[in-house]
């Protein structure tokens, strides 16, 4: 009986124990690397998964400065646990306004869904927005949200 009250807790203490199915990080902009990007680790080492990545962004503007926005492109570069580089640039609009106050809009979007990665590992993500626009609508940072879902 001792031993079965042992074993129990020992499982019981490993399910509380596993990771997170989601996870959020913010790289504000002074947080940019040397060539403007906002960086990012992904875990993605779970090949029983697939990977959700929504992308955020915070602006410290008003409502007549914010009237002018159509959107920022975002060029994405994922580096692989290998080594291996993938890009593309993706348009955030004005669409994906989630909230709001008096100085201050966030923008929230689903980026990828369904994401099953070339390799496993820890990837690297670095988001970069043209500083022109940054300075514009004072763009506060970046952030990302991934979920990770069993595959079906």
């Amino acid at each position: 009986m001792r031993h079965a009250v042992i074993a129990a807790a020992f499982l019981l203490l490993a399910v509380s124990c596993s990771r997170p199915a989601s996870m959020e990080s913010f790289v504000k902009s002074d947080g940019r690397d040397a060539y403007g990007r906002y960086p990012f680790e992904l875990q993605m080492d779970d090949s029983s998964s697939v990977y959700d990545i929504s992308v955020m962004a915070d602006m410290v503007c008003d409502k007549e400065t914010f009237s002018s926005f159509e959107g920022f492109p975002l060029r994405v570069t994922y580096l692989a646990p290998s080594g291996e580089r993938y890009a593309e640039t993706v348009w955030l609009g004005s669409s994906a306004l989630s909230g709001h106050s008096y100085f201050g809009r966030t923008l929230y979007a689903p980026y990828r869904s369904g994401l099953v990665p070339t390799e496993y590992g820890t990837w690297r993500l670095l988001v970069g927005v043209p500083d022109s626009l940054v300075a514009r609508y004072r763009l506060s940072g970046i952030g990302i949200r991934i979920d990770r879902k069993k595959k079906n």
